[in-house]
């Protein structure tokens, strides 16, 4: 019996931390996803534009949202006037490429899109993007549901 429980915890263990990183990949990927959608409504509210600024660094990465300029989110986190995430609440996830957005004043249309791309430590991505309609979606093949970008 003791025999089979250890076989059933040496299988289960490792099929826990793919699971553990997937999720990390995914909760990194939402976070970016609502902070497009928040920027793009708070562009309209404010009548600002506002700027999601990327630096990807492999494992130590971040963005920043900020009114009026873009900011440099891994020299300065109150340069980023609305906000800053970065790896250390993910840190299992990479961001592999980046490019900044911009969201034009009023009526919130996207004057840039761009986006970033995450991938964890099994070797699974996905990536965020914003298009020029102002939609955020998260997409690729390690997306949830799979989507295509």
């Amino acid at each position: 019996m003791l025999a089979v429980t250890a076989i059933i915890i040496a299988v289960a263990i490792p099929s826990y931390s793919n699971y553990q990183q997937r999720q990390e990949l995914r909760q990194a990927g939402d976070a970016l996803a609502q902070d497009m959608r928040n920027a793009r409504e708070l562009s309209a509210t404010s009548s600002q534009p506002i700027f999601i600024s990327f630096r990807p660094a492999g494992a130590k990465w971040c963005w920043g949202l900020s009114y009026g300029l873009p900011c440099d989110c891994s020299a300065n986190a109150s340069a980023c006037t609305i906000g800053r995430n970065d790896n250390s609440a993910f840190p299992d996830v990479s961001m592999t490429e980046a490019l900044d957005v911009e969201i034009a004043a009023k009526l919130a249309q996207v004057a840039r899109a761009g986006g970033a791309s995450f991938k964890n430590r099994h070797g699974e991505n996905l990536r965020v993007q914003m298009s020029l309609a102002g939609r955020a979606a998260v997409c690729g093949p390690d997306s949830p549901g799979s989507k295509p970008c």
